[in-house]
């Protein structure tokens, strides 16, 4: 099903973690994160001289972290002990953060291999209890490959790390 040219809520976004390899993904759905947010930004090089009167500056290493809380419930919670057990195994985990369900050719967002920062409970007195994590890139390699975040459009092939995954995964 193709995507309709409207405004993106926030409630119809997804997030998932990958169960599976990169080349051959089992996307989980991680239905119980609210409030997802991802910060793209680039580091800086000084490339200042006498030649100019400005500080004049270039883009360097760019920078990812995505943040979500997470609504833990008692009991059984494989999305949560998926979470739990990589960030105390230190496991890279393979994150993909869309505008639309993964099935939708047109989706698009953010896919990487991330190591889990932090997990921080909160127990706030009128509200369900929620976890704070904090991931960012880390590195994984797959068949001798580097695997590099990438920002994923769903139904097309494109070689750059910056567009879509070299073979792209699929459901």
């Amino acid at each position: 099903m193709a995507l309709t040219q409207r405004p993106v809520i926030g409630k119809d976004c997804k997030f998932y973690y990958n169960s599976g390899t990169h080349f051959s993904p089992t996307f989980v759905e991680i239905k119980k994160a609210i409030n997802v947010s991802a910060t793209l930004s680039k580091n800086e090089a000084d490339v200042s001289a006498r030649f100019s009167g400005w500080s004049l500056a270039m883009g360097a290493l760019k920078t990812l972290e995505i943040t979500f809380n997470y609504r833990h419930i008692q009991g059984t919670d494989s999305v949560f002990a998926a979470l739990q057990a990589a960030f105390f195994a230190d496991t890279p985990v393979q994150f993909l953060m869309l505008d639309a369900d993964w099935s939708e050719n047109g989706a698009q967002g953010i896919l990487a291999f991330c190591e889990i920062m932090s997990m921080n409970p909160g127990q706030e007195l009128e509200s369900s209890q929620e976890w704070e994590f904090t991931i960012k890139p880390t590195y994984k390699e797959e068949s001798s490959q580097l695997i590099e975040p990438m920002w994923y459009v769903k139904g097309t092939t494109n070689t750059s790390t910056t567009a879509a995954p070299t073979t792209t995964p699929s459901p």
